[in-house]
C-alpha cells in the first residue's frame, strides 16, 4: 500500500507497538497507526522471546527485594492511591493511548497519590539500556506523571536476562517525551505524514521489503550508503530530494596540470 493510501482515523490507538516503533523509526509507527502489518523476521521474535525472559528474571529481583507484586490492573488514578509496591503489565489509558506499562515501583516522595508515587520501570532485552530504551522509558514517565501528578525523578531499566538495572534520569526527558506524543497525535489526525527514511532498523523490521520497494520506487535518497538523515534533510532544504537530482549535483574533480 502507498503511503498516501493508508487509513488513518482520529480514534486510532498509540499501542505499545506504536511507541516501541516510533523510538526506533518515525515511519514504522506511521504505518502501524494506519493498521498495516508486515512479515515478522526471525530476529525479531526472538528479541520478543528475550524481552520476556528479561522480565520474568526482573520480577523475580523485584520480589526477592520484598516488593509484593500486582499484576495486569488498569492503571488509574484511584488503582495507584492504592499504594501497591509494585505493579507488573499494568494498562494505562489516557488521551487516546492506551499502553501496557512494563512496571511501576512504589517509591517515597509527595504526589497526589499521597506520601509515595510510582516511578516507571522498563525490561529489555539487550545487554545495555540505548536511546530508545530511555525514550521509552521517558514516555511512560510522562503519561504516569498526568496520573499522579508528578514527574517522577527517575525510571529503572532491567537489562538481558541478568536483570542489571540501569537507572535514568527523568525531569530533563520529559519535554523530548512530549514532542514524540504531540507528533504521534498528529499523525493520528492526518496533521502529518512522515517520509520514509531508511535506517539501521531496517534490517530486522517487519516492513523491510516494504519500504525498500517504496524507497527504490520514489528514487529515495536514504538507500545510498553513508548519508545520514540529517544530511537527507539538509540536502532536501537545497530541493535535492531524489537519487536522480543528486547525481545531477555531482561534478568530476578538476585535473591539476602537472608541472613540467
Amino acid at each position: 500500500m502507498a503511503p498516501h493510501e493508508a487509513d488513518h482515523h482520529a480514534d486510532a490507538i498509540i499501542s505499545p507497538d506504536v511507541l516501541r516503533s516510533y523510538v526506533h523509526c518515525r515511519y514504522k509507527a506511521y504505518l502501524k497507526l494506519s493498521s498495516q502489518v508486515g512479515v515478522q523476521c526471525a530476529y525479531e521474535a526472538a528479541l520478543a522471546e528475550l524481552r520476556a525472559e528479561a522480565k520474568q528474571r526482573a520480577i523475580g529481583k523485584l520480589e526477592a527485594a520484598g516488593s509484593p507484586i500486582v499484576t495486569s490492573v488498569e492503571l488509574t488514578h484511584p488503582t495507584l492511591c492504592l499504594g501497591h509496591s509494585a505493579i507488573v503489565d499494568g494498562e494505562l489509558t489516557v488521551d487516546g493511548i492506551s499502553v501496557r506499562v512494563d512496571g511501576l515501583r512504589k517509591v517515597a516522595g509527595r504526589s497526589q497519590l499521597g506520601d509515595f508515587h510510582y516511578e516507571p520501570l522498563l525490561f529489555h532485552e539487550g545487554p545495555g539500556a540505548r536511546e530508545p530504551q530511555r525514550l521509552l522509558l521517558s514516555v511512560i514517565a510522562l503519561l504516569i506523571s498526568r496520573l499522579q501528578g508528578r514527574v517522577p525523578d527517575r525510571g529503572v531499566i532491567y537489562q538481558s536476562c541478568n536483570a542489571a538495572t540501569s537507572a535514568v534520569r527523568m525531569p530533563g526527558r520529559i519535554k523530548s517525551a512530549e514532542s514524540i506524543l504531540d507528533d504521534l497525535n498528529r499523525m493520528r489526525c492526518g496533521e502529518v505524514q512522515p517520509k520514509l527514511v531508511l535506517n539501521n532498523h531496517c534490517g530486522v523490521c517487519e516492513f523491510q521489503r516494504r519500504c525498500h520497494w517504496q524507497a527504490v520506487h520514489e528514487d529515495n535518497l536514504s538507500p545510498l550508503r553513508g548519508v545520514s538523515e540529517k544530511e537527507i534533510r539538509s540536502l532536501g532544504r537545497r530541493g535535492v530530494l531524489t537519487l536522480t537530482q543528486l547525481a545531477y549535483t555531482f561534478r568530476p574533480r578538476r585535473k591539476t596540470k602537472s608541472p613540467d
